[in-house]
């Protein structure tokens, strides 16, 4: 399985997707529970970026099923919830990011995620909903605290709540 997994990396290196995807399946059979993840992961990621993005939700699913405790799991819900962004479907993305945004509320994927929630709360003018979300993702550990900080500053302020949205513009030029 090691093995295979390498001859897989390598068709990804060498543009060779085709092979690639062959390669990846093959190193899943047989594969000890502890690969498995790293290898669907890789597996979505080369769908996902290819010409087969459809294709790409099926072994993230299992993945997130059959490896629920594995260290990938971030970044699978992630895939797979741009997955449906990216194909318009905003509305089942929406649960997707709520799990990664709940379950892993400190690691960079999951405030990237509460970012997103942030934003179609802000696109609904649901700006209580949008601030808190801007708030989780203005962490300063977070990726996107800039631009959650600056949302935070607008959710605040056309929620009428201007000392707030002076605090996080504030606390955005500093």
């Amino acid at each position: 399985s090691r093995t295979r997994h390498r001859v897989a990396s390598a068709f990804r290196r060498a543009k060779q997707p085709a092979a690639a995807v062959a390669a990846y399946r093959a190193a899943l059979t047989g594969a000890e529970d502890a690969a498995a993840p790293g290898i669907l992961l890789e597996l979505a990621s080369l769908l996902a970026e290819g010409s087969r993005p459809g294709e790409a939700e099926a072994p993230l699913r299992e993945l997130i099923t059959r490896h629920p405790t594995a260290p990938q799991i971030p970044a699978a819900l992630y895939a797979l919830a741009w997955l449906h962004l990216e194909a318009g479907r905003a509305e089942t993305a929406r649960p997707v990011l709520v799990r990664l945004a709940t379950e892993f509320t400190r690691h960079p994927l999951g405030l990237d995620a509460a970012f997103r929630l942030g934003e179609q709360e802000f696109a609904a003018r649901r700006w209580k909903e949008a601030a808190a979300r801007f708030q989780v993702a203005a962490a300063p550990e977070s990726p996107v605290s800039e631009a959650a900080l600056y949302q935070l500053g607008w959710s605040e302020r056309n929620a009428g709540n201007h000392a707030a949205a002076a605090q996080a513009f504030q606390t955005l030029q500093q």
